[in-house]
């Protein structure tokens, strides 16, 4: 009976394809030059993200925008509470935003598949210090090796591509902005978002 309850427990603990429920603050004035990426996630599949309505006054929405993985609309909605909860059940990029504000909130929610562990491992690696207008550090967990890192700017295109090392990567180049970062092992990929001050 023990060894039942204990092998019970060990699985509920480290369950890595536990569904989670994400939570967004939406207000007016979520994306700012301050606070540009408050809006975006990522997940994985079988996730759900609740959008939160944050001030009183003025009417949002949470719709995706043409060309996203899934098709969600919350409607027009006003003063707290209100909220809006989406499940994504397709790997892909989901571009939102709010029909009323949509120069100051919109964001994208990017569905991946389940990890497995060294995609859980991979999924923790840091970016430091981020933003940053110098240099890029990329810190990797103890027992991730041989990995490589690319980085994309905005319009996809490559613009760094090498095995990272304990050597920072100078940026003092790059034009200001948000840039994507993905880091791959043979098993795994992962892929953050850096801002370049």
């Amino acid at each position: 009976m023990k060894t039942k309850l204990l092998i019970l427990l060990c699985f509920s603990f480290f369950d890595l394809n536990a569904q989670t429920t994400h939570q967004i603050q939406w207000t007016f004035d979520i994306n700012s030059d301050t606070t540009p990426l408050l809006a975006d996630l990522t997940i994985e599949v079988g996730d759900t993200v609740e959008w939160i309505w944050n001030d009183n006054v003025a009417t949002h929405t949470v719709t995706n925008k043409a060309g996203s993985t899934e098709t969600f609309d919350s409607g027009s909605l006003s003063g707290m509470p209100n909220s809006f909860s989406k499940t994504f059940n397709t790997i892909g990029t989901n571009d939102y935003q709010c029909d009323f504000h949509p120069l100051t909130m919109y964001g994208t929610i990017t569905v991946t598949a389940p990890l497995g562990i060294e995609d859980f491992s991979l999924k923790s690696f840091l970016i430091k210090p981020n933003p940053s207008s110098l240099n890029l550090n990329i810190e990797l967990p103890n027992n991730i090796t041989n990995a490589k890192v690319e980085v994309f700017d905005v319009l996809g295109k490559r613009i760094y591509n090498n095995e990272i090392t304990t050597t920072p990567i100078d940026i003092s180049s790059w034009s200001r902005g948000v840039y994507l970062v993905r880091v791959s092992t043979s098993n795994a990929t992962h892929t953050k978002r850096f801002v370049k001050q």
